[in-house]
């Protein structure tokens, strides 16, 4: 099954289409900036609700418009976990807050109580699991710059163990997800790469000669 955002009938979509039969589906519909994203299984797909919460869809079922939410903090960038029983988050007090990452675990229908959220950085901006679920890699400023960084995390409780991980440091100003103009910062985590997107800033100095005085 491949899922996507599409604008073809003049909203904003989450469309999955057989890959076999080619055949599409509407499943609901979805924020202008939202790209909804398919649990490992293929079984659900997290996408916002509105900035302040995540809806959940099964195919073939209902879409669970109010699945996930917290009560102090506007949450988005859901990721499930491979073996679905945990989803991380982006969570923000309000519009100027650095963004943390929270850690929640996944019910039958909905997730644990707020209470029991994790945190595992309190600046980070889209998390991914790593396919064990051992590691959340994350983007953080926690050193000056955003560089992308891992925290290890407790096989049964996903609370983190030790300190973050520097992945790979972006200091340089020309490169970094913060020059991308369209989309937000995004990671993708196979067994052996990882892939994400930047943006890259370059210029010339030009030199050139003047014509005499009075001349064209």
């Amino acid at each position: 099954m491949l899922v996507f955002r599409s604008r073809r009938a003049g909203n904003f979509d989450v469309v999955a289409r057989n890959l076999t039969t080619n055949q599409e589906t509407v499943l609901t519909r979805t924020p202008e900036d939202d790209v909804p994203v398919i649990s490992p299984d293929g079984s659900r797909i997290a996408t916002a609700r509105d900035p302040s919460g995540i809806g959940l869809i099964r195919p073939g079922s209902p879409p669970q418009r109010e699945w996930l939410q917290h009560s102090g903090y506007g949450v988005f960038n859901a990721r499930l976990s491979s073996d679905g029983r945990w989803v991380a988050v982006n969570a923000r007090s309000n519009s100027r807050a650095p963004a943390q990452v929270l850690i929640a675990r996944v019910l039958d229908s909905s997730v644990a109580s707020e209470s029991e959220w994790i945190t595992v950085s309190e600046d980070g901006d889209a998390p991914a699991w790593s396919p064990d679920a051992r590691l959340l890699y994350f983007w953080s400023n926690r050193d000056g710059s955003p560089c992308l960084w891992a925290q290890r995390l407790d096989r049964g409780t996903k609370k983190p163990t030790g300190s973050p991980i520097a992945i790979h440091r972006f200091h340089s100003r020309g490169l970094s997800w913060r020059n991308l103009y369209l989309g937000a910062p995004d990671i993708a985590v196979t067994h052996d790469k990882i892939v994400f997107n930047l943006g890259e800033h370059s210029g010339n100095v030009w030199l050139t000669d003047l014509p005499p005085a009075g001349g064209r």
